[in-house]
């Protein structure tokens, strides 16, 4: 048997044996599936099943950043959403849209007297009522100067006096020196030397009254500046309190107790919550269909999803650019928000912010769903 081999028969393998690499795929295979309790579970089971109370392992890298990206585009689905329907889808037909910025009334209250401010009852923001007290002046010396004032329309009274007796009597003395020359004029023999002697008494009187008269001007003026001046201090001292005018809110504080202020000098500054509007730019032959009372809405970007209802308060002429086409120019438009809407959002409306204006072109206009006012 081993000579016949040699000589040239390859002896043939084993029925059930494998060759080399086969052999080592199937020790591998057969290692992994025995390897643990169950050969189906994954590296982190096994890992969980070795260690039990370990704490879990966070999520990866890439899952954050798929939740990350999963906000970020539900944001700008959200912010698109708003886009369409505040933007590019509310402005159908007869509905012209424009941007702009709100404008809120501002309005000062002043000091009636020249005085010290003896109380200061509020501070910005707060709101107050018509008829409020604002604040009251220290008046003493109000009166101190009242009882000048009124020395001095004595005083002024008797110059004035003096001035018009004055002028009265260089009148008198004009007229007769008037009368006295046309006289001498008129006789049929006189000399030269006659007629300007008497032409010289007419210059001097006329000087006279010229400067009689100045005096009784400036006499009047002084004598009506010191009634004017005592009539301010008696209404002073009858306003010794700083009221509100209206309903509205405190925007600026620019007084403080124990300070003196001028007459005339701001005390507060105040906003009145129900004078609301927007000034938008319309454009070109769109301005052309605008009138003013024709109704709209505006959108406030403090309240996206609120329309409030409006008017057109006044529509401007065109600017007059000189552009090429119509539509270069524009027209200013300012649009006053329904004033108990404007009320109920007076602690958010602030002038400068940035709103979207809606107005109708046409009678009756049939309002997308998003733009009825709110309660409609």
């Amino acid at each position: 048997m081993m000579s016949a081999t040699r000589s040239g028969e390859r002896a043939a393998p084993p029925p059930n044996t494998l060759s080399g690499r086969s052999a080592r795929q199937a020790a591998g295979l057969g290692q992994q599936s025995a390897s643990g309790p169950a050969g189906g579970q994954s590296g982190r089971q096994r890992q969980a099943a070795a260690h039990p109370g370990a704490t879990p392992p966070q999520p990866t890298r890439r899952r954050r950043f798929l939740a990350a990206a999963a906000i970020v585009a539900l944001t700008a689905g959200a912010a698109a959403g708003y886009y369409f329907v505040h933007g590019r889808g509310a402005a159908s037909a007869g509905i012209i849209r424009a941007v702009g910025r709100l404008e809120v009334h501002e309005f000062a209250l002043t000091s009636a007297a020249a005085a010290p401010l003896a109380e200061i009852a509020v501070n910005e923001g707060d709101v107050v009522t018509e008829g409020q007290v604002i604040a009251k002046l220290d008046l003493a010396q109000a009166k101190d100067e009242l009882a000048h004032a009124e020395a001095l329309i004595a005083q002024t009274k008797l110059a004035l006096d003096a001035a018009q007796a004055e002028a009265n009597q260089r009148r008198n003395q004009f007229q007769a020196a008037d009368g006295d020359l046309k006289r001498w004029q008129a006789r049929a023999v006189v000399t030269r030397a006659q007629i300007d002697l008497k032409q010289s008494v007419r210059d001097t009187a006329q000087a006279a009254l010229t400067s009689a008269t100045a005096d009784e001007t400036a006499a009047e003026q002084a004598y009506d500046a010191a009634r004017k001046d005592a009539e301010v201090l008696r209404a002073a001292l009858n306003n010794d309190r700083i009221v509100a005018p209206k309903d509205a809110r405190i925007q600026y504080r620019l007084a403080d107790i124990g300070q003196p202020v001028e007459r005339g000098s701001t005390i507060v500054t105040m906003i009145d919550p129900t004078d609301v509007t927007l000034a938008v730019d319309v454009p070109g032959r769109q301005a052309d269909e605008v009138k003013p009372g024709a109704e709209a809405r505006v959108v406030f970007e403090g309240a996206p999803n609120v329309a409030f209802a409006a008017t057109v308060a006044f529509v401007g002429a065109r600017a007059g650019t000189g552009g090429a086409t119509p539509d270069a120019d524009t027209v200013r438009v300012r649009l006053h928000v329904a004033p108990d809407l404007a009320r109920d959002r007076q602690g958010e409306l602030r002038t400068g912010m940035p709103a979207i204006g809606y107005i109708a072109t046409r009678p009756n206009t049939e309002w997308p769903a998003q733009l009825r006012p709110r309660g409609s």
